[in-house]
């Protein structure tokens, strides 16, 4: 099976935030340890998808990965992967948990004892996957839609359990080929190729609903705190704009073309949900309105108001390029060459 996840735009924001957080900032803390339990759920899905990848069916199938399935507009559900043919869904939850785990109940949740004798306790996964199989199954019946939908915990690795109940959801990832294999062989089609193809594209569009952003609101961040400009990647100082087009760090003594993409970026996920010609000015340093509003037209943004009132946003569906801005045209960055806009080099 081919499967295609995106690396997560709210690492990529998480990792930019830390990034334009001075080293000292009280809230560095809290981003790094959201930061490491995002980036451990990412490596567990990326696991899964390597089982998933050797997997055959003989159907039409497709992988559909990071959904967000809208049941009403109070309940949103997040997938890691699901995976759609003609003959049912499969959900899989990746979870990446080390060590023994014991399950328990009222409430349901996990704990896994540490070598240090403390008690670490999370949430049930398999509530969670309750949770994600009853919202598709949902989301298909408000479309008259008749597949079957199940789906399995699958942890990444080799754990130890205690008091798990008797069929209880979970497999290790390395199962999930035989898996996806015997409740295929298991079931028979349900729809057409037509259908299917109707199915897969109503779920493509299941996706950024959860909207963090921006993180200096989720982290409760002055935004006058973040480091403006262009931001050294050896030091993490800021850089001198000495040009339109050169920007150095001197301690480092390296001169850069400044990536005006990665920076627009940067505030609408971490400022605000919009910017305008004079924000964008204010947090690079440009003088020229002229200049920043040829850089803003260059990407694919969505705008509201006109002239000085006019604000540029991002369509998460439309406007990136993985974790970056696509600019018109051709996707790549945009750099400022003498009051001319011009392809990074």
């Amino acid at each position: 099976m081919e499967v295609i996840r995106n690396y997560p735009i709210y690492l990529h924001a998480l990792e930019r935030m830390l990034v334009r957080l001075p080293e000292e900032h009280p809230k560095r803390q809290a981003v790094q340890d959201e930061l490491a339990v995002t980036k451990a759920g990412y490596q567990g899905e990326l696991e899964v998808d390597r089982h998933i990848r050797r997997t055959k069916l003989d159907s039409p199938v497709r992988v559909l990965t990071d959904l967000e399935i809208q049941v009403d507009e109070e309940h949103t559900i997040q997938i890691d992967t699901l995976i759609l043919t003609t003959r049912g869904i499969w959900i899989l939850e990746a979870k990446r948990i080390w060590g023994t785990l014991v399950y328990r109940e009222n409430p349901r949740r996990l704990e896994r004892r540490n070598d240090d004798g403390t008690i670490l306790t999370m949430k049930c996964p398999m509530l969670q996957l309750e949770t994600q199989i009853a919202a598709v199954r949902e989301w298909l019946a408000q479309r008259d839609i008749h597949l079957p939908a199940d789906g399995r915990v699958a942890f990444t690795y080799q754990n130890t359990w205690e008091g798990l109940p008797e069929g209880a959801p979970i497999l290790p990832a390395r199962e999930v080929p035989f898996y996806i294999a015997r409740e295929y062989a298991l079931s028979e089609s349900c729809i057409d190729e037509e259908a299917f193809e109707r199915v897969a594209t109503m779920l493509t569009l299941e996706r950024f609903r959860f909207n963090p952003y921006p993180l200096c609101i989720k982290f409760d961040v002055n935004p006058n705190e973040l480091i403006r400009g262009w931001v050294c990647p050896a030091c993490g100082k800021k850089m001198r704009r000495e040009s339109e087009r050169r920007v150095s760090c001197v301690p480092c003594k390296v001169a850069v073309k400044p990536d005006y993409g990665e920076v627009i970026l940067d505030w609408l996920l971490l400022v605000r949900p919009t910017i305008s010609n004079l924000q964008l000015r204010k947090f690079l340093g440009i003088q020229d309105k002229h200049a920043a509003s040829r850089v803003l037209r260059m990407f694919e943004l969505e705008t509201d108001g006109e002239s000085v009132n006019r604000v540029y946003r991002l369509n998460f569906m439309s406007d990136l390029d993985g974790v970056r801005l696509k600019r018109k045209g051709s996707g790549g960055a945009v750099v400022v060459r003498d009051a001319k806009v011009g392809a990074r080099g």
